[in-house]
């Protein structure tokens, strides 16, 4: 199993897009992806700019995949996109198949 926690911080302009997107991203992966365990996030409680995002896989080859749909290519581009001013930046953990 392949697990990723990322903490995002949005700009405070961009939140609700920020949202918007996620709520489509989650509900193409859980229709489209069979592989993929979970797909949630979550508002930070103590930070309305930031989020939590879980995402568990399967395997390498079930993320492989995840990586080629539309969502995922656009939020590398949002996300990854070297602006002088970022929309968002991210952290990101890959869990050891041992660890889970």
């Amino acid at each position: 199993m392949i697990g990723i926690l990322l903490r995002v911080e949005v700009k405070p302009a961009k939140r609700q897009a920020f949202i918007d997107f996620m709520e489509e991203d989650v509900r193409l992966a859980k229709e489209r992806e069979l592989s993929m365990l979970r797909f949630d996030f979550y508002q930070d409680p103590k930070d309305e700019t930031a989020f939590f995002v879980y995402e568990a896989y399967r395997d390498q080859k079930a993320f492989a995949e995840h990586k080629k749909n539309e969502p995922y290519q656009l939020n590398e581009l949002v996300v990854d996109h070297p602006t002088p001013r970022p929309v968002m930046a991210r952290h990101i953990h890959k869990f050891p198949k041992e660890s889970c």
